[in-house]
């Protein structure tokens, strides 16, 4: 596992963050363009109706209907709020984002790669 430091604050946009179980329909819809390196992320709707961005490795499209997936595995938009300064252990990495645990009350969620910076890695 690797520790890091965040270095820029970050605060989600997203309070009701879009979540699917492994099987579940998706409306896939724009690929995201922005200037971040945070590539193959999709604008989805899952079956309730709410909308986020999901990493294509998480969802496999229709071969006939390019614009419907199936969930291949649970997934939750959920965004961490950090503070410069704080230590989140990295679970795991998608695409610029870092699936993380808070080391002060280990909640998880994502933060962008941009704001941490690798204190140490037992990965090796």
């Amino acid at each position: 596992m690797s520790t890091y430091i965040v270095i820029q604050s970050h605060h989600s946009n997203y309070p009701h963050p879009i979540t699917f179980q492994k099987g579940e329909g998706l409306l896939v819809g724009e690929r995201y363009d922005g200037p971040e390196d945070w590539s193959d992320w999709y604008f989805c709707t899952n079956q309730s109706g709410v909308r986020g961005w999901v990493p294509a490795q998480v969802f496999v499209r229709n071969e006939w209907q390019p614009e419907q997936g199936i969930a291949i595995e649970d997934y939750t938009a959920y965004e961490l709020n950090a503070m410069t300064g704080e230590i989140v252990t990295a679970l795991r990495q998608r695409n610029g984002w870092i699936w993380c645990v808070q080391q002060t009350d280990q909640a998880e969620g994502w933060l962008p790669l941009d704001h941490l910076q690798l204190v140490e890695n037992s990965e090796s």
